[in-house]
């Protein structure tokens, strides 16, 4: 039946298979991805994040911090069936401005293939698009490749420190006062002064990693990493229980500080670089069925557990050593055989780690600068000749030819491509930003490959110049990229989405409070930091 003018409001078909077998098990196994997604090197700066907030800012901070990322991943996910609203809703409008009359079943199905599939492949980068026009998601694209790039950098610090520290953990000969005056903390100036005793043998050892990054910029097509992903588990959380035993030998409750001062702002920046959820959360929610009830208890399955495990690693570190935790775990223990094993499992951790958050950052730079119409791409026109002339030979050879090109919903059942992701969560960046583009076949592999050397030679050089201040650089990294991707920029999308007549005030003041909040973490967190990181230069 067809009708003239008016606005349709065509029902969406439900989904006879919502139920279906294996459902819970999927969602168990994407929530262990998830926390796995979470779980970086930056959980390893949570004992000197506590000594710098004192035990009791502390573990509020950690409370704010849990508390946010739950609500930003709640509110994303409604953002996002906000978006696919409007998105719906530009649809019909399209489809009546180019038929003149609509056929309410062809429009209903349209609609409703549309909506499943943005409920499940609609990427962060559309949505951001949508909320904050192509500026905005600009922005918002390059916070979560910044942060990326400098989870991977942090990287290169472990290893080379945790190295250095692991074969020259004896205790330089240096007047106590001096290094107290120097560093305020003895254990941090002790390690500040080991550091620059012999820098240049400190830069070989963080530049040992670099063939190791360097070897991986060959797997140009590699998207699965299920051995990395567990063995980087496996070393977490055999270093972190190791690590936990250890220091409560040496346990003791001297010079502990309950709030210390705006160094609470460096503290909260470093806590919050360990959490990782932002970009992983829209992987996570369709397996819960695409309903945002089932979805808010699994990710705080996710991200309660992980601040506890949080609290307790950074808390007992804390209690150990005091208000002189120092930004490196291993720096803290005397010599013997299970400091060896520590500084060996955090190499290994270092290694394998490295691999998640560069794979988004190397795609974003394929995508940027070699796709069409890219700086070093090839233009339009010659990827439409390309089409033409590939067109041609299937037409030669005898095979079918598609004259138009389809929506992505459009697509058939059985042409869908399935899980864009390869059932692995730890990178999905890379589909979040929308950085499938395939790379055309007339770019030579060698610049491919001279672009990625090139991204890890600078965070190479980077990690050089930030050394010696492991703790400083991540609660940066936590100040500039993780505070406004976990507090501004969820509620700022939703509030930007959100166009119904039916949101109250109390929510809105809500998102208001966070925002603000996130906009004070983050320009305290990068001013104290700087601060901090000039004074001890």
């Amino acid at each position: 039946m067809a009708e003239e003018g008016g606005n349709p409001e065509p029902e969406v078909p439900q989904d006879e298979g919502a139920e279906q077998p294996g459902i819970q098990g999927r969602v168990s196994t994407d929530i262990f991805k998830c926390a796995r997604a979470m779980t970086g090197c930056g959980i390893l700066a949570a004992p000197f994040a506590f000594a710098q907030t004192g035990m009791l800012a502390g573990i509020l901070s950690l409370v704010i911090i849990c508390c946010g990322t739950i609500y930003a991943a709640e509110v994303l996910v409604e953002a996002k069936y906000c978006a696919i609203k409007i998105m719906c809703a530009q649809e019909i409008s399209t489809h009546r401005n180019a038929k003149g009359r609509i056929d309410n079943t062809e429009l209903r199905m349209r609609v409703y293939r549309m909506t499943m599939y943005l409920s499940k492949y609609i990427s962060l980068h559309k949505i951001g698009k949508l909320a904050l026009s192509t500026t905005g998601s600009f922005f918002l694209d390059m916070a979560i490749i910044l942060n990326q790039f400098g989870v991977a950098i942090s990287c290169h610090i472990l290893f080379g420190n945790t190295l250095y520290y692991m074969l020259f953990n004896g205790k330089p000969d240096v007047n106590a006062i001096e290094v107290y005056l120097m560093n305020e903390t003895t254990p941090e100036g002790a390690a500040f002064i080991l550091s620059k005793a012999n820098p240049f043998l400190l830069i070989v050892f963080i530049a040992v990693s670099l063939p190791v990054y360097i070897g991986y910029i060959f797997l140009v097509k590699v998207r699965r990493y299920h051995l990395f992903g567990v063995s980087v588990d496996f070393l977490l959380v055999v270093t972190m229980c190791m690590g936990m035993v250890y220091a409560c030998i040496d346990f003791h409750l001297a010079d502990i500080v309950v709030v210390n001062d705006w160094k609470v702002f460096v503290g909260f920046s470093a806590m919050i670089s360990g959490f990782q959820v932002i970009p992983v959360v829209l992987h996570l929610e369709p397996s819960t069925e695409n309903t945002l009830e089932k979805f808010k208890p699994n990710i705080r399955k996710v991200v309660g557990p992980f601040g506890v495990f949080v609290l307790l690693y950074g808390f007992i570190g804390y209690l150990a050593f005091g208000s002189t935790s120092n930004q490196l775990l291993s720096t803290n223990f005397e010599i013997g055989i299970v400091s060896y094993v520590l500084d060996g499992l955090l190499l290994l951790l270092a290694l394998i780690a490295y691999v998640v958050p560069i794979t988004p950052v190397l795609a974003y730079v394929d995508v940027k600068l070699f796709s069409a119409g890219a700086f070093f791409g090839p233009t339009e026109e010659e990827v439409i000749i390309l089409k033409f002339e590939e067109g041609e030979a299937k037409r030669r050879r005898g095979e079918e030819v598609d004259e138009e090109e389809k929506d992505e919903w459009e697509l058939k059942p059985e042409e869908d491509t399935g899980d864009p992701l390869g059932g692995e969560v730890e990178i999905a960046t890379i589909p979040m930003l929308d950085l499938n583009t395939e790379i055309p076949e007339s770019v030579a592999q060698w610049k491919r490959l001279a672009a990625r050397a090139t991204v890890i030679g600078v965070g190479l050089i980077i990690a050089l110049i930030m050394k010696d201040y492991y703790g400083y650089y991540l609660a940066f990294l936590g100040a500039v990229t993780s505070a406004p991707l976990t507090f501004i920029m969820p509620p700022y999308i939703f509030l930007a989405l959100n166009r119904t007549a039916t949101t109250s005030r109390l929510l809105m003041a809500i998102n208001v409070v966070v925002i603000t909040f996130g906009v004070i973490v983050s320009l305290g967190g990068v001013y104290v930091t700087c601060k901090e990181i000039f004074y001890r230069w």
